[in-house]
């Protein structure tokens, strides 16, 4: 089972490829994906140029209605996550890392074979489930 991360997500949305996603996630991707595409938006490429596509909240919401029935929601309890954090501590986990570092204790419970995110080097070190970038880069 694939575990997405907002990242892959965006991107797969930015490539017209949002209806191949399944898996699992957590349903804090959800809210992180519809802030980013009605706030600072998403980059794709159209006729060669690079431009900016902010998305309108009715159209954000009802992608995440759709990525609501593609995925597989797994979710950490209160002593998921402080045993997480406490982990996070021990291995000096902080800052933004920690959000990444939760996403892994999530893909581990989930028993997630790969973990699909377009900021691979965030999760540096973080995991031994094995990441893939859809964007190939």
């Amino acid at each position: 089972m694939i575990y997405w991360d907002t990242s892959a997500i965006i991107f797969q949305l930015a490539s017209g490829k949002l209806a191949e996603i399944r898996g699992a996630t957590r349903s804090h991707t959800l809210a992180e994906f519809y802030s980013r595409t009605t706030g600072k938006g998403f980059k794709v490429e159209y006729g060669g140029r690079e431009r900016t596509v902010v998305l309108k909240p009715e159209l954000a919401a009802d992608r995440v209605l759709k990525l609501r029935g593609q995925l597989q929601f797994v979710e950490l309890d209160g002593a998921e996550t402080s045993a997480a954090l406490q982990t996070a501590a021990q291995r000096g986990v902080r800052g933004g890392r920690t959000h990444d570092f939760l996403h892994v204790t999530a893909a581990k419970k989930v028993q997630a074979t790969e973990i699909a995110t377009c900021n691979t080097k965030d999760f540096a070190g973080l995991s031994e489930i094995p990441l893939k970038n859809p964007s190939g880069k």
